[in-house]
C-alpha cells in the first residue's frame, strides 16, 4: 500500500476510557473545487489476540503478589484447569476400568451403558491428523514465543531500572566532586 498511515495515541486518556486510545489514519485523495487535495481519514480497527497471548500478558502484569499473598488470576486459573483435567481423568479411568471388567467378565452387560459410552467416543475428534498435528505445534510454537516474549520484557524492565539507579547514583557523585 503506497497510501502513509499516521497512528496518534493519546498518552494522557480521560478517566474511565475502556478502549485503547489510539487512532489510525490513512492518506485520502479528494477532489474538491476540481483540485485534488490529500487529507488523512480516520481507520476503524480491532485489535486481535490469541488466548496465550493474553494469558501471557495476564501473568507478566500479575507476576508479583500482592500484601495479601494471593497469586494471579492466570495462577488460579491454570489451577482450576488442573483440578478439571484430573476430574476428567478419573472419570476416563472409571470409564476404562468398567470397559475392561465387562470385556474380562467380571462386570454384567448394561448396553444402556456401553451405548451411551461408545455415543460419547463417537463425539470426541479424532487427534491423530496432520491438521491436528500442526494446529497443535504452532499454537504451541506461539505460546513458546509469547512466554519468552514476556519474560524479555521482563528483562528490559528490570535493566532499565538498574540502568536508571546506575545513572542516578553516578550523576550524585559528579555533584560531590565539583
Amino acid at each position: 500500500n503506497e497510501s502513509p498511515l499516521l497512528l496518534l495515541v493519546n498518552c494522557e486518556p480521560p478517566p474511565g476510557t475502556r478502549d485503547l486510545p489510539a487512532y489510525i489514519y490513512e492518506t485520502v485523495l479528494q477532489i474538491q473545487s476540481d483540485v485534488p487535495v490529500l487529507s488523512f481519514a480516520r481507520m476503524a480497527y480491532r485489535i486481535e489476540s490469541e488466548e496465550s497471548e493474553r494469558i501471557c500478558v495476564d501473568h507478566v502484569t500479575h507476576l508479583k503478589s500482592d500484601a495479601a499473598g494471593d497469586s494471579s488470576s492466570l495462577l488460579k486459573q491454570a489451577a482450576s484447569v488442573k483440578d478439571a483435567v484430573t476430574m476428567l481423568q478419573n472419570r476416563v479411568k472409571l470409564i476404562v476400568t468398567y470397559l475392561e471388567n465387562v470385556q474380562n467378565g467380571n462386570h454384567p452387560r448394561n448396553h444402556e451403558l456401553l451405548r451411551l459410552i461408545l455415543s460419547l467416543t463417537h463425539k470426541l475428534p479424532a487427534m491423530d491428523s496432520e491438521k491436528f498435528n500442526t494446529a497443535f505445534q504452532n499454537e504451541y510454537h506461539d505460546t513458546l514465543l509469547i512466554s519468552y516474549l514476556g519474560t524479555l520484557t521482563k528483562g528490559c524492565n528490570v535493566m532499565n531500572e538498574l540502568l536508571e539507579k546506575f545513572n542516578l547514583s553516578t550523576d550524585r557523585s559528579r555533584r560531590r566532586h565539583f
